[in-house]
């Protein structure tokens, strides 16, 4: 019955090997995200739209934008949700992590396309870290940060495009 609920594959005894609650999520969490597709489309996909994508915060999850989807009616929105199991993954790091998506999103985008990148957070550090990556193979027209660190972008070298580009929110 879990298994048609959640989407997910785990068996009884190793959801309660882990008796407490932080446990069992955790044992949920790494079933959903073992095969799970990283992308989590928020609105319906139009082939020629522009494209934004919406970097998770620390929880991993990209639900959280869904309330932003009306504010863009003309993109196509994708969140981007953790892929979990790092260590298997061979993420060790914040510049792993947004390596790791840089390569999933250049599988998704051609080269050259047009894109945004957004997020809330820690979304808003691994958006910068994105944003390095990708400028090189694809046209960054904006970047939403959404309540990002302040020394996420501080420096020259780590906030790198003019000012105009961003959009900086408070929440």
């Amino acid at each position: 019955q879990n298994q048609a609920k959640f989407s997910i594959k785990s068996s009884l005894a190793k959801l309660f090997s882990s008796p407490t609650i932080a446990g069992m999520t955790d044992v949920i969490f790494q079933a959903s995200t073992a095969k799970t597709n990283i992308f989590l489309s928020l609105n319906q996909y139009v082939k020629h739209r522009p494209t934004i994508f919406l970097i998770h915060p620390i929880g991993g999850l990209a639900f959280c934008y869904k309330d932003l989807v009306a504010r863009f009616a003309d993109y196509n929105v994708i969140g981007i949700q953790s892929p979990g199991n790092y260590e298997a993954k061979g993420i060790n790091s914040l510049s792993d992590l947004a390596a790791f998506y840089a390569t999933k999103i250049s599988a998704f985008l051609p080269v050259g396309q047009d894109m945004n990148i957004g997020g809330w957070s820690l979304g808003a550090v691994l958006a910068i870290e994105l944003s390095k990556i990708l400028a090189s193979t694809h046209n960054i027209n904006y970047m939403l940060l959404i309540d990002p660190p302040r020394s996420a972008y501080l420096s020259e070298e780590a906030y790198p495009y003019k000012e105009e580009y961003y959009y900086e929110f408070a929440l």
